[in-house]
């Protein structure tokens, strides 16, 4: 008779156990996931760092282009006059300037 009240413990002891570790699976998935140190947290760092790279690599292109262009306006008074022309609208004698203005 204690073999018959043994079996049904041990299978309800298994269930019990099975449940617990279950449970403890969840709830250290959840914590690796969703925690603010957690792999989604992680995850949004690298979007934000590839964006912010990104971004910074623009504007030092941009960085360049101006550097580049102040350097030919002190050293090349061909480009410093075609600049001057197209800013200003200025033109030589003899030369017709025409506006393009963007509809309304």
């Amino acid at each position: 008779m204690s073999l018959a009240v043994a079996g049904p413990e041990k299978a309800r002891r298994g269930r019990y156990i099975s449940l617990v570790v279950a449970v403890l699976l969840l709830v250290t998935a959840a914590l690796v996931l969703f925690n603010r140190n957690g792999f989604l947290a992680n995850r949004r760092l690298q979007i934000e760092m590839q964006e912010t790279e990104r971004e910074l690599e623009s504007r030092a292109a941009l960085l360049d282009s101006l550097e580049e262009c102040a350097r030919r306006l002190t050293t090349d008074s061909l480009f410093m006059e075609t600049r001057v022309r197209e800013v200003l609208g200025w033109g030589r004698p003899d030369e017709h300037i025409v506006r393009f203005v963007a509809p309304e």
